[in-house]
């Protein structure tokens, strides 16, 4: 097991027959984490007495914990060439990854991480990355990725976890959106083309992350269309205006120019409920024509939620990474415990 000392400090927590535990702990901020790499016996028994021993591990590491090597054993048929049965221990495996809460992130570049030789038909998909509810709730975008095999019968396997600069960005419901035609059909759509193996608390948990990148991605693709449109609908609006300034509109024209109008109105409503949703506030009619105020609720609520600088021992913090550094150190002092702390009796 190899680090980089510069942005990690790594100390041993516990070595078994089959894996063996490190603590990292970030130079940069803090952040603590746990790591077990595992080399899993053959026969059924040891493997069972190694997930027994992982089980124990995971009592110690009290924080997000990933586990990855080669588990010798595979989940699913399609993760064995020529495999046509589940086998008691693929069985076990599955059972004991889900006892124990933890996340089989889907394989990129490649279906299998081990051959048997390069003429030889033999390959399955024994090495994995594994990890804790706690380690997703951290990072984004996690991915696990095949990299190519040089030497080794065995592919390396790479966990890619996002960016370590952790840019805040709430999922929120736009309620506008069921009003848009055809909404309910597309959700129905992305749902059925999303394709996740697993447990069905699992499918069910990723295909909710993958449908919610789906509408952030339409969200700022329909709203901009609807700027666009907006722009267009008023530019037309102003040149029949400007006609009618000069004759008298034909019936066609008035047609054209009412129909703008219903559909701008329309357009209104969608904006002022968005915005009437980022502000928060419930207590105005959704009738009402205050989209500006709104506007500047939203803009207000996002000032006083950020917090852009700090006086830390008489001295005035504004670097945002620092900022967060003081905040953490704070609150360990304040959560940790005194070792002259006795309770009372």
């Amino acid at each position: 097991m190899m680090w980089d000392s510069r942005s990690w400090t790594g100390t041993l927590v516990e070595a078994g027959q089959y894996f063996i535990t490190y603590e990292f702990v970030s130079t940069h901020n803090l952040y603590t984490w746990y790591l077990t790499g595992v080399y899993a016996p053959h026969t059924r028994d040891e493997k069972l007495n190694c997930w027994e021993e992982l089980v124990a591990v995971r009592t110690i590491c009290d924080g997000p914990w990933v586990t990855c090597g080669d588990f010798n054993t595979n989940r699913t048929m399609e993760e064995r060439k020529g495999c046509n049965r589940i086998s008691f221990v693929m069985f076990d495996f599955s059972t004991w990854i889900h006892e124990m809460e933890l996340h089989d992130p889907q394989l990129h570049g490649g279906d299998f991480t081990w051959f048997r030789g390069l003429n030889h038909p033999s390959a399955a998909r024994l090495d994995r990355f594994l990890f804790s509810m706690e380690w997703e709730e951290k990072f984004k975008n996690i991915k696990q990725k095949l990299l190519p095999r040089v030497l080794s019968d065995h592919c390396p396997v790479m966990l890619e976890c996002g960016n370590w600069e952790k840019k805040r960005s709430n999922f929120k419901f736009g309620n506008w959106w069921i009003k848009v035609e055809g909404f309910t059909e597309l959700i129905q759509v992305w749902w059925n083309e999303f394709l996740v193996e697993g447990c069905p608390d699992y499918r069910l948990n990723i295909k909710l992350k993958m449908l919610k990148e789906k509408l952030k991605n339409w969200s700022k693709a329909n709203f901009g269309m609807i700027a666009n449109k907006k722009n267009s609908l008023l530019e037309e609006l102003a040149e029949i205006d400007e006609l009618q300034g000069t004759r008298d509109l034909t019936e066609d024209e008035m047609m054209v120019r009412a129909t703008i109008v219903v559909e701008l109105e329309e357009l209104a409503k969608n904006e002022e409920s968005r915005w009437r949703q980022k502000s928060r506030v419930l207590w105005k009619k959704q009738g009402d024509n205050n989209t500006r105020f709104f506007q500047r609720m939203a803009t207000s609520h996002r000032r006083n939620n950020t917090i852009d600088r700090l006086i830390d021992k008489g001295e005035i913090v504004e670097d945002p990474i620092e900022i967060r550094n003081i905040m953490i150190e704070f609150y360990r002092k304040q959560y940790t415990e005194s070792e002259n702390w006795r309770p009372e009796t």
